[in-house]
């Protein structure tokens, strides 16, 4: 009896931690750009941060880890964590939009966010 107890008391365990998996949604800018950039930006759970970054720098800006069932990341691709984004040049400051960010799936439950700045970034 104590057995079967502890038997079930192990499936009952297994199964419920086996349903939440780990998704991991990772935030890139790339400055293609003709000169350094700075950038200035506020995530859901952060201020204001900002940075520098040099000609031809890919730089990860965000990261988030969190145990979601098993959904997969496709489910968060519209939630963009990265909010009020200022990307500073020289003699320019332009807000990006958040519809400027491309979604890259990895996996089921890795994704990437890429946003290329360049000349284009700055003419709009």
């Amino acid at each position: 009896m104590v057995k079967n107890k502890m038997l079930l008391l192990s499936v009952l365990i297994l199964f419920f931690t086996s349903c939440d998996v780990e998704h991991t949604i990772d935030y890139y800018v790339v400055n293609a750009y003709e000169e350094p950039i700075a950038i200035s930006y506020k995530t859901f759970r952060s201020n204001i941060t900002s940075l520098e970054i040099e000609i031809s720098d890919t730089v990860i800006i965000h990261s988030e880890s969190f145990v979601f069932g098993t959904v997969g990341v496709d489910y968060f691709k519209d939630d963009i964590a990265i909010v009020d984004m200022t990307v500073h040049s020289n003699d320019n400051s332009i807000s990006i939009p958040q519809s400027a960010w491309r979604y890259e799936k990895r996996s089921k439950y890795h994704a990437e966010f890429y946003l290329i700045i360049d000349t284009k970034t700055f003419t709009k």
